[in-house]
């Protein structure tokens, strides 16, 4: 009887060829893990860029809905409704 050695397989012959892995990662992919963990880069982007546009769309309509008169008439001033959205968005996203 012939006993034959199990060499480990790498992580290309692993993966087969319905794996989520590609063979030739981007440097994003290495650094992020981002297909260990389910994802790819494509997607990654878009919802950056959706991330982005929300965020943009967000700094631009708060200070127009608060920027309103209040029952006394006064008005708040437009950059410091600009400057408090930005700094609760980047407060809140730090959290």
């Amino acid at each position: 009887m012939t006993q034959s050695s199990v060499e480990p397989k790498t992580a290309s012959e692993d993966a087969g060829s319905g794996s989520n892995v590609p063979a030739g990662r981007s440097w994003l992919d290495r650094y992020f893990h981002i297909s260990e963990r389910g994802s790819t880069v494509a997607t990654e982007i878009r919802g950056g860029v959706t991330t982005f546009m929300a965020m943009a769309y967000i700094l631009l309509l708060n200070p127009l809905i608060l920027g309103g008169k209040d029952v006394d008439g006064n008005v708040l001033s437009q950059p410091a409704l600009i400057t408090a959205t930005a700094l609760a968005a980047a407060v809140t996203t730090l959290l």
